[in-house]
């Protein structure tokens, strides 16, 4: 699914589990070699002054964003480019590459300049994500969702943990509230919220950059997790 919209939320992990036991008859889960639960590494790349944070910081309507992912179980790689078309609509093209980029090389440009207007010239790695998955499909609906946990972020020499949280994207080509899972957050007074793990991560990490938009998410992530703690 591509070309797509998705509605995230976030909620504890004491909530997931609690609604977990609900999916099971609508949703199966995704699992490779007997494993459910499979780990994500991300190094996203940006300019030196962050401009494409700062373009999703200011609600560009054409915002990217350019990655590099290791889906750790199977040791595969891909080049990624997320470009917003419009509030919740995403649509994503990837590579598959060798091993996981840590600097652009000229069949990344390439590829780079063939799906977005970024210039490749100006990136850099600019923060280092790492998450677990759980990824579940509808029986019945086109969708699909996503449960990711124990978010790690890097920065220069920085790190901070976001513990005991789940980010739920819904993945459809249109919005149902009549989804499962949609009508079980609903139940559970859990509302739809944007959550993008670069921006958090940026702001968590890089204080040069403004992060006035991003503020409310953050204190909502304190008050979820007790208090995040940034360490070197």
């Amino acid at each position: 699914m591509p070309n797509r919209v998705d509605t995230k939320f976030v909620l504890t992990l004491e909530q997931l589990s609690l609604v977990l036991k609900d999916l099971s008859a609508d949703y199966g889960a995704l699992e490779i070699d007997g494993v459910r639960r499979h780990r994500y590494r991300t190094l996203y790349f940006d300019t030196e002054g962050f401009a494409l944070y700062l373009d999703h910081h200011a609600g560009a309507r054409n915002g990217y964003k350019v990655r590099s992912r290791l889906y750790v179980d199977s040791d595969r790689s891909f080049l990624e480019i997320k470009k917003k078309t419009r509030p919740c609509r995403t649509l994503k093209t990837r590579t598959e590459t060798p091993a996981m980029a840590t600097e652009i090389a000229p069949d990344a440009a390439r590829f780079i300049e063939a799906h977005s207007t970024v210039d490749s010239r100006e990136l850099q790695p600019v923060l280092l994500n790492q998450f677990e998955r759980i990824s579940l499909v509808s029986k019945e609906r086109r969708e699909r969702l996503t449960l990711d946990m124990n978010l790690e972020f890097g920065q220069d020499g920085r790190d901070v943990e976001i513990p005991g949280i789940a980010v739920a994207e819904l993945k459809q080509e249109t919005v149902d509230r009549g989804s499962t899972f949609y009508s079980a957050m609903r139940a559970m007074r859990v509302r739809p919220t944007g959550f993008s793990k670069y921006c958090i991560g940026v702001s968590l990490l890089v204080p040069t950059v403004k992060h006035n938009r991003f503020k409310p998410k953050l204190r909502m992530l304190q008050r979820m997790t007790g208090g995040l703690r940034v360490g070197r």
